[in-house]
Formats: structure tokens, C-alpha cells, sequence
């Protein structure tokens, strides 16, 4: 039975899954709202924004392993046993937990929303062995998910290379509060920011060597905030102040439309949304010698200054 004849339901591995699906006019027309966390070592309940905008919040407990799986697959089985959607939104469709929250609340239709540069390059899904393994065991294949996608809403929808179905325009000033954080966006007004990566967890460096070039980098080029990624160790040591927009429940693409800053970074995406967001901002792209050109290719086209390590 479905939880209503107009529900939704948002798949949130991120902030800014809440926050861009908040920002349709699927959400915003549907009747009944279901938001599902899927909750890392790294980011619990509590953490996620704008719960109180959604009917009914379900958590499922989630890690990138295979024996993990298993037990997020109980969970999936239990906490969405009673509950059918009309449309699900998320920004990952090839994460198998997601196909498999997809396919028990056996939706209709799928909205899928920006990830982030997967989106600007020609990406493949990757065929894992255990991934694939995974989903001959609970019948789900990519293009089955893929053929299901209604919309894809995009920063930038004429440069987008990844997508399924319509791509349509993300217009995130459809929902931001501007007295909201009103403090915070002081605190960053005319500000530099160094956006943190785990890239040690992806061999572009190692823990030290990333600690190591983050804080001359910062020293250099007089910055005056280090931003930390959600997923970011707590190895890290970065001789900056910090800015933690986790703890605040916001993200910088938020905190863009009408806040100017100057943000670093060795090439996070959001080098070059909060540009599409706010053109006033000035971006700079440290470049690891490491990094392809290919991936990289929408932060180089959008940043104001490209500086090669």
C-alpha cells in the first residue's frame, strides 16, 4: 500500500541530496514525504538538514562492505516494509543499497539530481565483480535503474555529459532562506577557504603528504579557512583555522547564492558550483600532477586560475 497517491521519497547520502531535491517541484508538489539517511561512520542522524521538512524520516546504517551490506539489506527489508512511493529522488543511482531501497518501495518513476563532476565527464559505471555478484543475487542491473529516470536536475544541464532522462535546471534559490546562517555568511563574506579532500583514501597522497602540502599551500596563499570534508580523517592536521560547515548543517553551495568568497582546492566540485551558483566567486584549482585532465575538465573551464603542483 502506498504511503499516498502523490509520495516521494529522498535517498540522502550527502547534505546536498536534501538540499537540491528541496528545490523540485517534485518534492515541493508531492503529498507525502519521506526522507531516508543513509547513515556512515562519518555522519549520523542528527547531522542531516531540513528533517523537519519531510513526514517521516527513516535511517538506514550504511558501509562500503560486502558483509555490511547484508545487514543494511535487513534494514532496508524492515524499515520499508509498509511503504510505497510514486517517485524517488537521489543523486547516485548506481550505488546498489540505493537500487535496492529503489526497488522495495517499488517506485515508478526516479528523479536523479547532481552528484557532482560524475556528471561533466563521460562516466561508466564501474562493473566490480562484488557489485555485480550483489545484484544477480537481488535482480537489479544499472539500465534497468537508468530506464526508470523521469529527470535529471543539473547545476549546468547544457555542459552535463552524464545524465538520464530530461536534464532540467537546479535552481537552489527556489528554496534558501537568505536570513538563515546570516552569521556564518558574515564569518565567510570576502573570505579565502581551502575546501578539504580525502584524497589519501585514493592514493593522489598519503595522509602526511596531504597534511604537508594542504598547510604550505595555506601559508602561501594567506587562506583564511580550512573547510573539512564530511568524510575527511581525523588524521588530518591542518595548521588554519576550521570552518565546519557539517557541524553547521550547511554546505557552500548553499552559502554561495548571495555570499562572496574565494574558494581553493586540489578539485572538489565545488570549485565549480558555487561559480555556477554565484558567478562573483573566484575559484582556484591547485592541480595534482596525479589528477586526469578528463575528470577535472568542468572545474578548468569554470575556475578563475588553474596552478599546477
Amino acid at each position: 500500500m502506498r504511503d499516498n497517491q502523490n509520495s516521494i521519497a529522498v535517498i540522502a547520502f550527502k547534505f546536498n541530496d536534501i538540499f537540491y531535491s528541496l528545490a523540485t517541484e517534485e518534492l515541493n508538489n508531492s503529498g507525502f514525504k519521506i526522507l531516508i539517511l543513509l547513515l556512515t561512520e562519518n555522519m549520523s542522524s542528527g547531522s542531516f538538514p531540513c528533517q523537519n521538512k519531510f513526514d517521516k524520516v527513516i535511517k538506514i546504517y550504511y558501509r562500503k562492505n560486502f558483509l555490511f551490506f547484508f545487514f543494511a539489506w535487513l534494514q532496508v527489508l524492515w524499515k520499508l516494509k509498509k511503504h510505497r512511493v510514486e517517485k524517488v529522488l537521489l543523486s547516485n543511482p548506481i550505488l546498489v543499497i540505493n537500487q535496492l531501497i529503489i526497488s522495495k518501495l517499488k517506485a515508478n518513476k526516479i528523479i536523479f539530481l547532481e552528484d557532482g563532476l560524475m556528471n561533466y565527464f563521460p562516466f561508466s559505471p564501474p562493473r566490480y565483480k562484488v557489485k555485480t555478484f550483489v545484484q544477480k543475487i537481488f535482480c537489479l542491473e544499472d539500465d534497468e535503474i537508468f530506464n526508470r529516470i523521469e529527470y535529471t536536475y543539473l547545476l549546468k544541464p547544457d555542459e552535463a555529459v552524464f545524465y538520464k532522462g530530461t536534464p532540467r535546471k537546479l535552481h537552489l534559490n527556489e528554496f534558501i532562506d537568505e536570513q538563515s546562517h546570516r552569521s556564518l555568511r558574515g564569518q565567510l563574506k570576502d573570505k579565502a577557504v581551502f575546501a578539504g579532500q580525502p584524497l589519501y583514501n585514493i592514493g593522489i597522497f598519503s595522509i602526511e603528504e596531504y597534511n604537508e602540502a594542504v598547510n604550505k599551500l595555506i601559508q602561501k596563499y594567506n587562506i583564511d579557512y580550512y573547510i573539512p570534508h564530511p568524510f575527511s580523517s581525523e588524521k588530518e592536521k591542518i595548521d588554519c583555522p576550521y570552518l565546519d560547515l557539517n557541524k553547521e548543517k550547511v554546505t557552500l553551495e548553499v552559502l554561495a547564492y548571495d555570499c562572496n568568497f574565494t574558494v581553493y582546492s586540489f578539485g572538489s566540485s565545488i570549485s565549480y558550483t558555487t561559480k555556477l551558483i554565484n558567478p562573483c566567486i573566484k575559484s582556484i584549482l591547485f592541480k595534482p600532477r596525479q589528477w586526469s585532465n578528463r575528470v577535472l575538465d568542468m572545474i578548468t573551464r569554470h575556475c578563475d586560475q588553474v596552478i599546477s603542483l
